[in-house]
Protein backbone atom coordinates (compact mmCIF):
# COMPACT_ATOMS: atom_id res chain seq x y z
CA UNK A 1 0.00 0.00 0.00
CA UNK A 2 1.07 3.40 -1.04
CA UNK A 3 2.16 5.53 1.86
CA UNK A 4 3.02 9.36 1.85
CA UNK A 5 6.04 10.83 3.76
CA UNK A 6 6.23 13.96 2.97
CA UNK A 7 5.54 16.14 -0.27
CA UNK A 8 6.65 14.40 -3.58
CA UNK A 9 8.03 11.05 -1.58
CA UNK A 10 6.26 8.07 -0.80
CA UNK A 11 6.89 4.38 0.40
CA UNK A 12 5.56 1.25 -0.27
CA UNK A 13 6.22 -1.45 2.72
CA UNK A 14 6.64 -5.15 1.75
CA UNK A 15 6.74 -8.12 3.60
CA UNK A 16 9.97 -10.59 2.89
CA UNK A 17 11.07 -13.49 4.74
CA UNK A 18 14.57 -15.05 3.81
CA UNK A 19 16.04 -17.94 4.47
CA UNK A 20 15.73 -19.70 8.31
CA UNK A 21 12.11 -17.80 8.26
CA UNK A 22 13.93 -14.23 9.20
CA UNK A 23 11.59 -11.31 8.12
CA UNK A 24 13.48 -8.21 7.37
CA UNK A 25 11.00 -6.98 4.56
CA UNK A 26 11.72 -4.48 2.15
CA UNK A 27 10.78 -0.66 1.63
CA UNK A 28 10.35 0.80 -2.23
CA UNK A 29 10.88 4.67 -2.35
CA UNK A 30 8.87 6.64 -5.02
CA UNK A 31 10.34 10.60 -5.27
CA UNK A 32 8.54 12.96 -7.84
CA UNK A 33 11.44 14.71 -9.17
CA UNK A 34 11.37 18.06 -10.54
CA UNK A 35 9.97 17.51 -14.13
CA UNK A 36 7.22 15.73 -13.01
CA UNK A 37 8.22 12.32 -13.20
CA UNK A 38 8.91 9.06 -10.68
CA UNK A 39 11.74 7.97 -9.32
CA UNK A 40 11.73 4.48 -8.02
CA UNK A 41 14.51 3.05 -5.48
CA UNK A 42 14.06 -0.47 -4.86
CA UNK A 43 11.09 -1.94 -6.70
CA UNK A 44 9.72 -3.93 -4.41
CA UNK A 45 6.62 -6.99 -5.10
CA UNK A 46 3.50 -5.26 -6.11
CA UNK A 47 0.40 -5.79 -7.96
CA UNK A 48 -1.90 -3.76 -10.16
CA UNK A 49 -3.60 -2.18 -7.57
CA UNK A 50 -0.44 -0.44 -6.53
CA UNK A 51 0.66 0.35 -9.60
CA UNK A 52 -2.51 2.06 -10.09
CA UNK A 53 -1.56 4.53 -7.39
CA UNK A 54 1.71 4.54 -8.23
CA UNK A 55 0.69 5.23 -11.78
CA UNK A 56 -1.72 8.18 -10.14
CA UNK A 57 1.70 9.98 -9.21
CA UNK A 58 3.39 10.38 -12.68
CA UNK A 59 5.46 8.21 -14.93
CA UNK A 60 8.08 6.08 -13.97
CA UNK A 61 10.93 7.17 -16.01
CA UNK A 62 13.88 6.02 -13.33
CA UNK A 63 13.88 2.66 -11.97
CA UNK A 64 17.42 2.00 -9.48
CA UNK A 65 17.98 -1.53 -7.76
CA UNK A 66 20.75 -1.41 -5.73
CA UNK A 67 21.52 -4.86 -4.27
CA UNK A 68 20.62 -8.56 -4.73
CA UNK A 69 17.49 -8.17 -2.84
CA UNK A 70 16.23 -5.37 -4.89
CA UNK A 71 17.18 -6.89 -8.21
CA UNK A 72 14.49 -9.32 -7.33
CA UNK A 73 11.70 -7.46 -8.54
CA UNK A 74 12.88 -5.10 -11.49
CA UNK A 75 12.11 -7.19 -14.44
CA UNK A 76 8.29 -6.68 -13.82
CA UNK A 77 8.55 -3.24 -12.51
CA UNK A 78 10.89 -2.86 -16.22
CA UNK A 79 8.23 -4.42 -18.26
CA UNK A 80 6.12 -2.45 -16.78
CA UNK A 81 8.06 1.08 -16.83
CA UNK A 82 10.69 1.09 -19.41
CA UNK A 83 9.06 2.87 -23.01
CA UNK A 84 12.37 3.56 -23.85
CA UNK A 85 13.40 2.73 -27.58
CA UNK A 86 15.74 0.25 -26.49
CA UNK A 87 14.31 -1.58 -24.37
CA UNK A 88 13.37 -5.63 -24.96
CA UNK A 89 10.22 -7.26 -24.15
CA UNK A 90 10.01 -10.61 -24.95
CA UNK A 91 11.84 -13.67 -26.45
CA UNK A 92 11.17 -12.41 -30.49
CA UNK A 93 12.52 -9.57 -29.65
CA UNK A 94 15.70 -11.00 -28.37
CA UNK A 95 15.93 -13.44 -31.05
CA UNK A 96 16.03 -10.86 -33.65
CA UNK A 97 18.83 -8.63 -31.82
CA UNK A 98 21.02 -12.00 -31.33
CA UNK A 99 20.63 -12.56 -34.99
CA UNK A 100 21.18 -9.18 -35.98
CA UNK A 101 24.50 -8.93 -33.61
CA UNK A 102 25.35 -12.54 -34.42
CA UNK A 103 25.49 -11.70 -38.89
CA UNK A 104 27.87 -8.95 -38.30
CA UNK A 105 30.03 -11.39 -36.11
CA UNK A 106 29.38 -9.49 -32.87
CA UNK A 107 29.06 -11.98 -30.00
CA UNK A 108 25.62 -11.38 -28.24
CA UNK A 109 24.53 -11.69 -24.41
CA UNK A 110 21.73 -11.61 -22.56
CA UNK A 111 20.22 -12.36 -19.32
CA UNK A 112 16.91 -11.92 -17.96
CA UNK A 113 15.30 -12.69 -14.56
CA UNK A 114 11.89 -14.60 -15.22
CA UNK A 115 9.17 -13.63 -12.64
CA UNK A 116 8.88 -15.12 -9.43
CA UNK A 117 12.58 -16.34 -9.72
CA UNK A 118 15.91 -14.71 -7.81
CA UNK A 119 18.58 -13.19 -10.41
CA UNK A 120 21.14 -14.38 -7.42
CA UNK A 121 19.57 -18.44 -7.57
CA UNK A 122 22.02 -19.59 -9.52
CA UNK A 123 21.55 -17.92 -13.55
CA UNK A 124 22.88 -19.52 -15.99
CA UNK A 125 25.00 -18.89 -19.06
CA UNK A 126 24.03 -19.64 -22.31
CA UNK A 127 26.02 -19.98 -25.52
CA UNK A 128 25.93 -17.75 -28.47
CA UNK A 129 22.42 -18.09 -30.55
CA UNK A 130 20.97 -20.65 -27.91
CA UNK A 131 17.91 -19.37 -27.28
CA UNK A 132 16.38 -22.76 -25.65
CA UNK A 133 15.31 -22.49 -21.84
CA UNK A 134 17.46 -24.62 -19.23
CA UNK A 135 15.27 -27.53 -18.79
CA UNK A 136 13.60 -27.51 -15.29
CA UNK A 137 13.03 -23.85 -15.21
Amino acid sequence: MLRKLDKDLWVIDHALTITGGIRIGTRTTLIRLSDGNIFAHAPGPTDDGDHIEIDKLGNVTQIVASNLFHNMNVADWMSRYDASLFSVWGSDQVAILADYFETYGVPFHAWCVVPGCSPAGGGRRRGVGSRDAPSGH
